[in-house]
């Protein structure tokens, strides 16, 4: 038996606008969500597809989770590499090493090859770790930045010939020949906002 005061056959809900709103904006059998949550690390709660290759998520895990996938992810795609074909460890005598990289400081091989790879790692995840439809490689860049590694550069040069000479695809920070560890680096990171792809973006085509 129904307690509606509404009459018959009518039933009075109680539902909050912000849910609501939501209803209104539903075209050609889609959801549209107007107001997505951002997360710690500047991507959009639950307004992007997370994982490659038919794998994604509603929503990323939290930063602190994310970044330690990221981080592992790396290690394991692009650092464990026999052949260091991809990329190399660099220890450098008196100088601080990362822990989890085992090294102070990391030295790319061929730029084409090292994205290559990075693109790949990143669209063909099915861990749900990396954003999906990633142009550049620029989660990577602030992953790295995250633990302290910081591309090695003189002004808006680097050994001496401008970035944007040498082929670096627009937008795209992967295109250093080295990355350089230093614990105030990591420390930094740590109380900063992680970079989202807009501010990897304005650190790409600054200067």
């Amino acid at each position: 038996m129904s307690d509606d005061k509404g009459g018959l056959g009518k039933r009075k809900t109680s539902v909050p606008e912000r849910f609501a709103s939501a209803d209104d904006n539903v075209s050609a059998g889609k959801r549209k969500i107007t107001s997505p949550k951002v997360a710690a690390t500047g991507d959009p709660v639950g307004g992007g597809p997370f994982g490659g290759v038919g794998k994604a998520a509603d929503a990323p895990p939290d930063s602190a989770s994310l970044f330690k996938k990221r981080t592992e992810a790396f290690v394991r795609h692009m650092l464990d590499d026999p052949s260091e074909s991809i990329l190399r460890r660099i220890v450098v005598p008196g100088h601080e090493q990362h822990e989890k990289f085992a090294c102070g400081m990391l030295h790319v091989i061929d730029h084409k090859v090292f994205l290559k790879h990075l693109m790949k790692m990143i669209n063909e995840d099915t861990e749900g770790i990396w954003p999906v439809g990633s142009e550049t490689a620029w989660p990577v860049y602030a992953m790295l930045r995250q633990n302290g590694f910081k591309e090695m550069y003189s002004g808006q040069k680097m050994f001496g010939d401008p970035v944007k000479e040498r082929g670096a695809p627009p937008g795209e920070m992967m295109w250093y020949r080295r990355y350089r560890y230093t614990h105030q680096g990591r420390m930094d990171a740590e109380g900063e906002t992680p970079l989202s792809e807009s501010g990897v973006l304005a650190l790409a085509t600054g200067g």
